[in-house]
């Protein structure tokens, strides 16, 4: 901020004084209000020095603190003076940031008895006033309580400091009173809580009371006096879908009234589960006076009835119950200046503090049971006397140093239990050096003891996130949160998963309208955190970028810390996989999940031609009797081949995706592909819910399975409805790809944007959405650009280019860096597809009408170079099965270091394809087909087990054709004359060579027996060619070695152990075991193979037993044991060798 302050001649001090005061403001107040620094906040927190202890307490009431205690905490030298006690206002945390009301633990007053002489003795103790969970709230001319959703305990904490504590002071009343006070209104409040309705929310409620049953609660403790009035708040809920609740209230058998609710609505795919209701209703204390108890009875007529929470305000004597009082000031506040209190019912020594700011408590003066004080404002009271029972204090614990509110604020901030720092601190450590970013773990405890007191409560975290953001300069980018949550907060349920907590709605009986969210984290304007849930009258928008990792162990969290840094490192993972997009859509509901599908697909290949596109719409595979086997293989390739984005449109629950069942949690399980790893986006219903301690939903599974799965996932953790579903996977769509050399964003960057983008199209039903994942990384987007430089000799961008069936293009390019210069220091590989024009598709109509879609995938050819010094140049032959009309088509480019992490891709559009070559030559030649099973080392008529890899080499002097354009024209596999696999997508084209290439295809859960796999390929002019294998499947149930022997045999030196099995693609460890005629054990050795094949030849021996020491001539037995190391099954076989004498 630039001011200019002018130069004046003053006339006068004053003026001076003026002038001073107006620079001050400007140059310093007004910066710091224009910062944002709207909350005050302390810049260093009381726990960063001393020795200090935290306990709990359960109750309401007074606390002490004898010399044992003390003695037991290391206190027992501690002058008392210096002792204090630090706590905060109990309750649950303000939503709103600006109603925040400490940000630090704050001094109690106490009282210390015996601490005069500063030495701490036998009979000195500390006295204290602990706060009951509960909050206490006045309106309307009485005080009600509220519950703590969060935590039934306050914390207070106790340090020796090195310098006087807060104590408590006689409070100074000037007046006379006017009045004298013998009653108060005294709140009551009974909250149930043995349920969770829709296992979502922050509340809970009763039993349910059904028709023609009572129920009754009961308010002990109450010496009820008639001139006042008693109030009655009720919270309840109709949870019948049948009969509206009627429902007769009654008071003491004295007064009743009627309560109706209408019955629950049973209309739509996820009804509400109750209809909450407030009443209100107040009676004159009269009927009351003279009873001791208050009892609250309801007797249901019809309808079915839950109890959310009873309130009673009830006036009250001032009398004493079991030596202690507590009441307020309600009956006479505001009306006078100053009035007196008569207490009734206490013995001797009557003590009264005034406890309306519980941290800063004050002493009355006590006159023959009278107090005087004034009444200009609400006050609370606690009177006790010589017979009330001390209270004491649980769990006491030691609470290390700490500053959180000392340190600068970093960049990311990750939120873990110390069971899993191990793993958080692996995943800082990498995002320092790899990204640069500043990062700080802490601890939910720790949070909580600076910003709650202690205790738990979300808003906490929300609040740290608020400091660091405004004292920090807005530096904060990203929280992680890394441990499983729960909507069990007091963990009522059992479980306890709740390692860091997320936000609960206040609406728990409605399946859509209550859901968990880490977005509040997120809001940190000063106006944010009460977003008043379901209104559509305010837009709250994320700051920061938030995810989290469902952890429940420190194996899972190191899981999938190493799967987010293999993701970003390896070279390993590199693939045109990167520059796939894979929809799934389920069918039904008048295709409205194909049609968002489709409006998505549109926009990805309008603005980001370069990713390719796969279709899995459950329309298409779909059979009789509902099980659309081919859509679940389909899905399973998706993820084992390796896409950058599966994005899920339909149905699913917990565990699967559809009706149908396309997706499974044992499909997951399965999974093996560390180095393709999606981003999952599943626009279906709570196929994320990660706040059930009960369940491990299947996006749990996807990002925890330590062998694959995916690297996040964007989903839901409660049901949805389509149109939101829609919204928001577009606004993240939108962002996700949209990238450049210069700037890629973050995954925690694209879903704050994405779900920013579509508030104010959806309001709540957006926060259902959650992001599990690390919004700190990036996706793997290309490092490089690729370009064509020329087209059969044509520049690109200078010359109109058109190509046509059966011409033979060369394609020359190169591999760019950011700046647009040619990278002579890449050499490596680049994949060259040629596509066809987009073409409609039509669904089968097999359970609803039929519908178009279009295919972006229609590619023709396929090919593949080496790039020497940032350089490659391409050949190929365009099929003669086309389109061939003349219209824009496009060619996409992947490239790729061999050994390297770094990668490029891009796609070129400006050009056009149709219409036939005037000068190619005619072949009317076959192709070459081989088939084979596992490893190229297959022979005919082998065994193998029921999950296979077919293989294929093929060859044709003018290429291989991979247009899908003629149905009879397609390269394709047919398993036993009967179904049929297209084979386009799995074409390896041979490098250099655009006549050759092979085909890897994965076939799963084949039956015992015999079967046999046709090959059908054809070339660019249309000839056919065919190859195929014959092969036996035995039981997979156990691991089956088959076709032992060796060679040479007899063995005159070293001879090979060859034998088949039927887990190929496993690693296994392999024994060998030698014995003589007599059956002796008489050598061994154990070798272990990786990813084998079918056939393994690598076991070898040289006739020795040892380096010096060759085994006589004779017939020996040896021995073949096999484990597996995927499942530990294993197996063995024996054969026999002849060993001769070596010449």
């Amino acid at each position: 901020m630039n001011l200019f302050l002018p130069r004046m001649a003053f006339k006068s001090y004053f003026e001076i004084i003026k002038y001073k005061f107006l620079s001050f403001f400007l140059l310093v107040v007004l910066p710091f209000i224009a910062e944002g620094q709207s909350r005050a906040v302390d810049k260093e927190s009381v726990l960063r020095q001393d020795d200090w202890y935290k306990f709990a307490v359960l109750e309401e009431g007074i606390y002490k603190l004898d010399k044992t205690f003390f003695d037991g905490i290391g206190m027992a030298g501690a002058d008392p003076r210096n002792i204090a006690v630090y706590s905060s206002r109990s309750g649950a945390l303000p939503q709103k940031n600006l109603d925040k009301w400490d940000t630090d633990l704050q001094e109690c007053s106490v009282e210390f008895v015996g601490e005069n002489d500063g030495r701490l003795d036998a009979n000195d103790y500390l006295l204290f006033y602990g706060q009951g969970a509960y909050s206490r709230k006045f309106e309307n001319g009485y005080e009600i309580l509220n519950s703590n959703p969060y935590d039934d305990t306050v914390f207070y904490f106790v340090v020796n400091k090195s310098i006087r504590a807060k104590r408590i002071t006689v409070k100074q009343v000037v007046g006379v009173p006017t009045s004298r006070i013998r009653s108060f209104s005294k709140p009551n409040l009974h909250e149930e809580s043995e349920r969770s309705l829709v296992v979502s929310g922050r509340n809970r409620y009763g039993d349910k009371v059904s028709s023609g049953s009572s129920k009754s609660i009961v308010f002990e403790g109450q010496s009820l006096v008639a001139g006042g009035r008693l109030t009655l708040d009720l919270s309840l809920l109709s949870v019948s879908g049948d009969d509206d609740l009627n429902c007769k209230v009654t008071l003491n058998g004295k007064s009743s009234f009627d309560v109706n609710i209408r019955k629950r609505s049973k209309l739509g795919d996820y009804p509400e589960k109750g209809v909450l209701s407030i009443f209100n209703k107040t009676f004159s204390s009269d009927v009351f006076a003279g009873d001791q108890n208050l009892e609250v009875l309801f007797h249901v007529n019809s309808g079915d009835l839950r109890i959310d929470n009873v309130k009673v305000s009830a006036n009250n004597s001032l009398r004493a119950f079991n030596g202690a009082l507590v009441f307020d000031n309600s009956a006479v506040v505001n009306g006078e200046k100053v009035v007196d209190f008569h207490l009734q019912g206490f013995e001797r020594d009557i003590r009264v503090w005034d406890i309306s700011n519980p941290l800063h408590v004050q002493s009355l003066k006590v006159t023959n049971n009278i107090i005087i004080d004034s009444a200009n404002h609400h006050l609370n009271y606690f009177a006790f006397d010589n017979s009330y029972e001390y209270k004491q204090v649980q769990n006491v614990q030691r609470v290390a140093n700490q500053n959180l509110h000392g340190d600068k604020s970093p960049e990311m901030v990750i939120v873990t239990l110390p069971e899993f720092k191990d793993a958080a601190s692996d995943l800082a450590a990498f995002r320092r050096a790899h990204d640069g970013l500043s990062v700080k773990i802490v601890t939910p405890n720790q949070i909580y003891n600076e910003f709650s007191a202690g205790r738990l409560d979300p808003s906490a975290i929300r609040d740290y996130m608020y400091y660091l953001y405004h004292t920090g300069g807005n530096k904060l980018k990203y929280l992680l949160l890394m441990g499983k949550t729960s909507y069990d907060y007091k963990n009522l349920d059992g479980g306890g998963t709740n390692f860091v907590p997320s936000y609960q709605t206040e609406n728990s009986y409605h399946p859509v309208r209550s859901y968990v969210t880490d977005d509040y984290f997120g809001l940190l304007e000063d106006e944010d955190g009460d977003w008043l849930e379901g209104s559509l009258s305010k837009e709250e928008t994320m700051e920061i970028a938030i995810g989290r990792l469902p952890v429940t162990s420190l194996e899972q969290a190191s899981d999938v810390v190493e799967k987010i840094k293999r993701y970003q490192t390896s070279a390993q993972s590199v693939g045109e996989w990167r520059h796939r997009v894979t929809f799934v859509s389920d069918d039904g509901d008048s295709h409205t999940h194909l049609r968002d599908a489709e409006d998505i697909s549109s926009y990805i290949y309008d603005n980001h031609p370069q990713y390719t596109q796969e279709k899995i719409y459950l329309a298409n595979y779909t059979k009789e009797g509902g099980s659309p086997y081919q859509g679940e293989r389909e899905l399973d390739n998706a993820v084992e081949d390796g896409s950058f984005i599966i994005n899920y449109i339909g149905h699913g629950n917990e565990r699967n995706w559809a009706e149908e069942g396309v997706l499974r949690m044992d499909m997951i399980r399965d999974w093996n592909n560390l180095d393709r790893l999606p981003l999952f986006i599943t626009a279906t219903c709570e196929f994320g819910r990660h706040d059930d301690p009960l369940v491990v939903s299947g996006a749990e599974e996807i990002l925890l399975n330590p062998n694959g799965g995916g690297i996040a996932l964007v989903t839901t953790s409660r049901p949805v409805y389509s149109s939101s579903n829609k919204k928001i996977n577009l606004a993240f769509n939108e962002h996700v790809l949209d990238y450049s050399f210069e700037y890629k964003p973050t995954l925690g960057e694209i879903f704050k944007r994405a779900k920013n983008a579509a508030l104010p199209l959806q309001r709540d039903r957006n926060r259902g959405f959650i992001l599990l994942g690390d919004p700190s990384m990036t996706l793997a987007y290309p490092e490089r650009g690729v370009k064509l430089s020329e087209i059969n000799g044509k520049k690109v961008g200078l010359d109109d280019i058109t190509l046509k069936a059966l011409d033979k293009v060369n394609l020359k390019g190169n591999i760019f860096l950011s700046q647009g210069v040619v990278d002579t220091l890449f050499n490596g590989e680049v994949v060259l597809k040629l596509y066809d024009k987009p073409f409609e598709q039509r669904t089968n109509g097999v359970k609803e009408s039929v519908i178009n879609y279009i295919n972006y995938n229609n590619v023709v050819n396929s090919v593949r170079a080496k790039i020497v010094k940032g350089s490659f140049e391409l050949e190929f032959i365009i099929p003669k099965n086309i389109d061939y009309k003349i219209e824009e088509s496009r060619m996409t480019m992947y490239a790729f270091e061999e050994g390297s992490h770094v990668d490029g891709g891009d796609a070129f559009v400006d050009f056009s394809l149709g219409g036939t070559s005037d000068n190619f030559v005619v072949d009317d030649k076959n192709p070459e087909v081989l088939a084979f099973i596992n490893d190229f080392t297959f022979v005919s008529g082998d065994k193998t087990g029921k999950d296979i890899v077919l293989l294929a080499r093929l060859f044709d002097e003018s290429g291989l054709s991979l247009s899908k354009n003629n149905v009879g024209q397609i390269m394709m596999a047919v398993l036993d004359e009967d179904e049929e696999f297209i084979l386009v997508d799995h074409f390896i084209p041979e490098i250099d060579d655009f006549t050759r290439g092979e085909v890897r295809f994965p076939i799963s859960d084949l039956e015992e027996g015999k079967h046999l796999l046709k090959v059908k390929a054809w070339d660019v002019h249309n000839n056919a060619g065919e190859g195929e294998v014959e092969f036996y499947v035995v039981s997979s149930d156990g691991l089956t070695i088959f076709d032992l022997y060796n060679y040479p045999n007899p063995v005159a030196g070293e001879t090979t152990i060859s034998f088949s099995h039927n887990r190929a693609g496993e690693d296994l460890i392999v024994s060998l075991s030698l014995y003589n005629s007599n059956g002796q054990l008489i050598f061994e050795r154990e070798k272990e193979i990786f990813n084998s094949s079918q056939r393994v030849e690598e076991l070898k021996w040289d006739s020795r037993l040892d380096s010096r020491n060759y085994l006589a001539p004779g017939v020996y037995i040896y021995q073949i044991n096999v484990k597996s190391q995927k499942d530990g099954k294993n197996a063995k076989e024996f054969s026999r060798l002849v060993l001769i004498k070596q010449k």
